[in-house]
């Protein structure tokens, strides 16, 4: 999603900026622009990994371990493929 909305904002901004300003401000301007949205759509990503790894009973310092090599693998299984610690807790009580 981050690469359509960079994708189409940015030839727009650089449209708008180069009619109004000349082309260094233009330039300028679209990489600000561009890096706004990419710090704010990792901070969006690292919130839900850490949200999605305290569901499954792990610790927001996992994330660190997917820049490991193979240890990255077991974080992905926790991550994807683990249930909720909360539904499993409920099926035991209600069984």
């Amino acid at each position: 999603m981050f690469q359509i909305i960079t994708y189409a904002l940015n030839p727009i901004l650089f449209y708008f900026y180069e009619n109004i300003f000349n082309i260094d401000t233009a330039i300028v301007a679209s990489l600000v622009i561009y890096w706004f949205f990419w710090i704010w759509y990792m901070l969006a990503n690292i919130s839900c990994t850490v949200r999605r790894l305290h569901d499954t009973g792990l610790s927001g310092y996992w994330l660190v371990a997917l820049f490991i090599p193979f240890i990255n693998i077991y974080t992905l299984y926790m991550t994807v493929f683990k249930p909720s610690i909360k539904g499993i807790e409920l099926n035991s009580i209600n069984e």
